[in-house]
């Protein structure tokens, strides 16, 4: 993980009644993650007065993020609203999930990600306002437990310092790889997330698979990247071809 702990900084941000007045300011910095806000005044009533909070997040690292869920919250502490005390920045959508079920963002250098709500305060207070990274932002997909789905994986692959090129289906419970001599291996996914391979490329044409009742796990490293690990302490990174 790249963000190691949750942390919170406060702050108070100088108010102004024009509604267009007031410029953006740099309110934290973390990793290259530059996250600025503006709030302006709405409306002035009598027993509170109503505010408007815009805000964006631009990654200056050079470097492309993932994040599980929101990867910055942004909240007004002593808001009067039931809706708008919190507020999000997400990142990108992917066609990534955990085994969890949590969605997978991706945060891409030198893109802007924006956010804005409407709150309430009592009358004559100033906001206060909290901004917090997440702990679980990470520089690869290898930092999250990705759920293994078609979209992801079928496709042809090749070992890292190999010229064989692997063609990988999968249909949600069973892996089938082809490899560039056309013989078969088949892994099929059990309940506790890992593949067991019930027949391998040496005994496709043997009738006893006994032996190769071993485990792996396929990690996503990045859309382009996996890697495999096996129970027998094999590690492979595989890139994808197309």
């Amino acid at each position: 993980m790249l963000v190691k702990k949750l942390f919170t900084i406060a702050f108070i941000i100088g108010l102004c009644t024009s509604a267009f007045a007031q410029d953006y300011k740099l309110l934290t910095t973390e990793n290259g993650i530059e996250v600025y806000g503006r709030i302006d005044l709405v409306d002035k009533g009598k027993k509170k007065d109503q505010y408007a909070l815009s805000a964006y997040a631009t990654n200056t690292s050079g470097k492309t993020f993932y994040s599980e869920g929101p990867w910055i919250t942004i909240k007004i502490v002593n808001s009067k609203s039931f809706i708008g005390n919190l507020m999000s920045i997400n990142g990108e959508s992917t066609t990534y999930s955990t085994m969890a079920g949590s969605l997978v963002y991706m945060v891409k250098a030198g893109n802007k990600y924006e956010t804005t709500s409407k709150f309430k305060v009592d009358s004559g207070l100033e906001p206060a306002v909290t901004v917090s990274f997440s702990n679980n932002l990470a520089n690869d997909l290898s930092a999250f437990k990705i759920r293994v789905t078609p979209q992801n994986i079928v496709g042809r692959w090749k070992a890292e310092n190999s010229n064989n090129i692997f063609r990988i289906d999968y249909n949600g419970t069973e892996l089938t790889i082809v490899d560039g001599y056309g013989d078969v291996a088949k892994w099929e996914l059990g309940n506790d997330g890992l593949y067991y391979r019930v027949v391998g490329f040496e005994n496709n044409n043997e009738g006893d698979n006994s032996s190769l009742a071993y485990s792996s796990s396929l990690n996503l490293v990045s859309p382009t990247q996996i890697l495999y690990q096996n129970s027998e302490g094999i590690s492979i990174n595989f890139m994808k071809v197309d």
